[in-house]
């Protein structure tokens, strides 16, 4: 059952999709209130966090195998994500354009992302 508490007055509920498989990753924005979440089947959701209110933003099912991991630009703007599809995605959010930026032999299982150089990791 649900128990109150300090810790409970600052939780923000998500509401997921009835049908999401389950999560895989999670990230928060590094500029904003947003949340990205990876999943078992084959989705990248993002959601807007404004204290205890949520509100999903956005979604992609553009890779063809669970997504495994995500990570952020530095400015917000895009999402890079990894999936068993052996891909690496690059979503950005403005455009809402998906577009392949890698390829592995063997599923990403982590991505990274180097500021410094301007580059990623998987």
């Amino acid at each position: 059952g649900a128990t109150s508490g300090a810790a409970d007055d600052k939780d923000a509920p998500v509401n997921t999709p009835a049908d999401l498989d389950g999560i895989s990753s999670v990230r928060w924005s590094p500029t904003r209130s947003m949340l990205i979440a990876t999943s078992w089947d084959r989705r990248v959701l993002a959601w807007d966090i404004n204290g205890r209110q949520t509100r999903q933003r956005a979604m992609h099912n553009k890779h063809q195998g669970p997504v495994l991991c995500s990570t952020f630009s530095t400015d917000g703007s895009k999402v890079f994500s990894g999936s068993c599809d052996t891909l690496a995605k690059m979503w950005d959010l403005q455009s809402q354009n998906v577009s392949d930026i890698g390829k592995h032999s063997m599923p990403i299982r982590s991505i990274k992302l180097c500021s410094s150089v301007s580059n990623f990791s998987t």
